[in-house]
């Protein structure tokens, strides 16, 4: 989980929309999958699954699968995300779910 405090932002549609035009500059191998709104804790999510090329320690890539769920309280951005080896993904899937049906604001 991440709270980007340097931006502020209206709504989790905009900051998806950046975020997803940071990837494509920023991140190797970036390939956006599926953009999905919802909810989450309460209140409106984005929800993006994607692909990208990951450096292990060792030096070498692989392909790995993540997800992101943008949301917005106020005007700060909050970010849930995960990723595994694009292979594990599914396996991973349930526990990523927990995670973000988890996550509340106190």
């Amino acid at each position: 989980m991440a709270v980007d405090t340097s931006a502020r932002v209206v709504s989790p549609e905009l900051y998806a929309a950046s975020m997803e035009l940071a990837m494509q500059q920023q991140i190797p191998g970036y390939a956006s999958e599926q953009i999905q709104p919802g909810t989450t804790a309460g209140i409106p999510s984005v929800r993006r699954l994607f692909t990208f090329t990951e450096r292990e320690a060792s030096g070498q890539d692989h392909q790995a699968r993540g997800f992101q769920v943008t949301l917005v309280k106020g005007s700060t951005p909050y970010i849930v995300s995960g990723s595994s080896p694009a292979e594990e993904f599914q396996r991973f899937s349930p526990t990523f779910e927990r995670m973000v049906e988890s996550f509340r604001f106190s």
